[in-house]
């Protein structure tokens, strides 16, 4: 029986648009991981139609200001620096950056900005210094 084999399609085979398709709707550390797997998936993983997924619409303006000549992935992975994502969100107050690993959204609230509607009773902010801690002023 001398049956020609027919070639199967592989999923290597797809067109790099078709991959980048699937690709961006997984998480960004899926989007990584399928860059090791072949060039043809590297190209797909590595495309701006990937990384514009992971970046939230509200992210944009503070995305495009890390420079002209940067791909999405670049700007995506600029989102998730902590140290420079005070930019993200323009208040001194609050630091928004991104989770590299799944692109959630991360926030950290400076105490001093926070504001409780009852400021003189019983249940009000209280700063004090404290000997052992390592800030001027701690809440107690």
């Amino acid at each position: 029986m001398a049956a020609a084999r027919r070639r199967e399609t592989q999923l290597g085979d797809l067109p790099a648009d078709c991959l980048a398709q699937a690709i961006a709707l997984t998480s960004p550390r899926d989007a990584s991981r399928c860059a090791a797997v072949s060039p043809t998936f590297r190209a797909a993983a590595d495309s701006d139609h990937v990384w514009q997924r992971f970046i939230p619409v509200d992210a944009l303006p503070a995305a495009a200001k890390g420079g002209g000549g940067r791909n999405k992935k670049d700007a995506y992975l600029g989102l998730c620096d902590a140290a420079s994502a005070a930019a993200v969100s323009g208040d001194a107050g609050c630091r928004v950056w991104l989770d590299r690993d799944t692109g959630a959204k991360c926030y950290a609230l400076s105490a001093r900005r926070l504001s409780l509607p009852w400021d003189d009773g019983e249940f009000s902010w209280r700063w004090t210094p404290h000997p052992l801690s390592r800030f001027v002023s701690v809440y107690k």
